[in-house]
């Protein structure tokens, strides 16, 4: 659905921003307004004694450490509201640079086949599906726990298909060669570096959403590695991938067979995603 956000009306409460940056939430002034924007949607006046309850339950699970999306139960991504919670990857805005190009690639195909892999809750799917709404869209995800998220927001989309499995291996064969674009958002931490993720993340999301093995590239590498056999050719692959992997996802790429890459990056120059063609 649409993400609405908090609307127009006032700014957010400045109490409520003071307490949620001493409960250490680094953009209490975001938080507040969407916290009030809630209330508003469920047509509660803040000072009504439910919406004061609900406003100190927020304040003391973020205290506690508990993402903003989770006590929400849905992140604001690519124009979207895609629901989440305990089990699942939140889906991150940087990824919604992979998702325009994605769809940019299969507009220029009339419609077009993708194939989301690392699908986590779906976001990136849905995205691709509401910039580009004739391609065709396979959604591979191999958390059982994030499948059922997946499920849930793309349910009604007849154009997505939500599977269960490891990277290519849940695709029906009737897809070899005939992918217009793979996109995903695999894990790229190095293993030695997940515990420097904010508390957040690593207490709360899952680790095999973050978990890329020794280098960080252990899923990429097989996604790289595999794409030829199901990208049609000049077919195109974008992964998202951490900064100061590029060096390594392209030489990787190029053993791949594949040709074309290009690392894409944000404007302080880190890098957000490679793409490379069959």
């Amino acid at each position: 659905m649409p993400d609405q956000g908090a609307g127009a009306a006032a700014g957010p409460d400045q109490d409520l921003v003071e307490e949620l940056r001493l409960a250490g939430c680094v953009y209490a002034e975001d938080e507040a307004e969407l916290v009030t924007g809630s209330l508003r949607a469920r047509q509660m006046s803040p000072a009504a004694d439910e919406a004061i309850a609900l406003v100190r339950d927020y304040v003391e699970r973020r205290r506690a450490g508990e993402p903003a999306e989770y006590i929400l139960g849905w992140a604001g991504f690519s124009g979207l509201r895609v629901a989440v919670g305990p089990g699942v990857f939140i889906p991150r805005r940087w990824s919604e640079r992979l998702v325009g190009r994605a769809a940019e690639l299969l507009n220029a195909t009339g419609s077009g086949i993708a194939v989301d892999l690392g699908a986590g809750s779906g976001a990136i799917a849905l995205g691709i599906h509401a910039l580009a709404p004739a391609a065709t869209i396979w959604a591979i995800e191999v958390d059982p726990r994030a499948v059922e998220w997946a499920a849930r927001n793309c349910a009604g989309v007849d154009s997505i298909t939500v599977l269960c499995g490891d990277l290519y291996g849940a695709l029906p064969a009737e897809l070899h060669r005939r992918v217009d674009v793979v996109a995903g958002s695999l894990p790229y931490v190095p293993r030695a570096e997940l515990e420097d993720l904010p508390r957040d993340h690593v207490v709360n999301e899952p680790v095999v959403a973050f978990d890329g093995g020794a280098d960080g590239l252990t899923g990429v590498r097989r996604a790289l590695r595999e794409a030829t056999r199901w990208l049609r050719p000049g077919g195109r692959i974008l992964l998202e991938i951490g900064v100061g992997q590029g060096t390594l996802a392209a030489a990787v790429a190029g053993d791949a067979g594949l040709t074309a890459v290009v690392i894409e990056r944000d404007e302080d120059g880190g890098e957000l995603f490679l793409e490379a063609a069959a």
